[in-house]
């Protein structure tokens, strides 16, 4: 009678399991799809060129400041300004009601959709801990470090800091304060650029239907 019991129990969360998994695989692969509609839409620009116009901004700046660490907060702030204007874009364009109700939404979005939409750049949102409030960004084919060494002495600059900034001021639009940081840097070795990415705060709803397209 027990072993009946506990054998129905197991069949049971072995069911729900597959139907959670299954649900999650399919909003997944929607949110690549979505990615790559919106990428196909999106109007493109010269990705070499894109590049080196970056690298002669990060150069510039470390001219005129000479301090790696000022130049760091200057490409996160550079990003947050940009981040807080192409939210609007983003969700508008991706056409996903309630994108963003949640946090775990709203950073599967900013990875799968965000970077694909306006870089071409694969992306995920992986490594999440167990309350669903931080995550790590991983980057796949970064083109900004494309050409790019770091020279003797510049071993702190955060070279793509501009991404943490984009992220914050994306998702402070929809509500949602967090922190960004590189914790994995291709120019200093990695496979692939990691951004940890922690909610610090929510403040109201989160935004969903406002921005359907019309």
């Amino acid at each position: 009678m027990v072993a009946r019991t506990l054998a129905r129990t197991l069949a049971h969360v072995g069911n729900s399991l597959r139907v959670f998994f299954c649900s999650f695989n399919n909003m997944s692969s929607k949110l690549v799809r979505a990615g790559d509609a919106a990428f196909q839409k999106s109007e493109k620009c010269n990705a070499e060129l894109f590049t080196l116009t970056y690298g002669v901004l990060v150069t510039q700046l470390l001219k005129d400041y000479e301090n790696v660490d000022k130049v760091n907060g200057l490409l996160d702030k550079m990003g947050f300004n940009i981040g807080t204007r192409l939210v609007d874009e983003l969700l508008a364009k991706a056409e996903l009601p309630n994108a963003c109700a949640t946090f775990k939404d709203a950073a599967d979005v900013v990875a799968k959709v965000g970077f694909k939409m306006f870089l071409g750049i694969n992306a995920d949102a992986t490594d999440w801990n167990k309350e669903y409030t931080s995550t790590t960004i991983v980057i796949y084919n970064n083109p900004l470090t494309d050409f790019v060494e770091l020279p003797d002495g510049y071993e702190k600059l955060k070279y793509c800091n501009i991404f943490c900034g984009v992220i914050r001021g994306a998702l402070e639009q929809v509500r949602m304060m967090v922190s960004a940081e590189i914790i994995k840097d291709t120019l200093c070795g990695s496979e692939q650029d990691h951004i940890r990415v922690t909610l610090v705060e929510m403040s109201g709803a989160a935004a969903g239907d406002d921005y359907k397209e019309d």
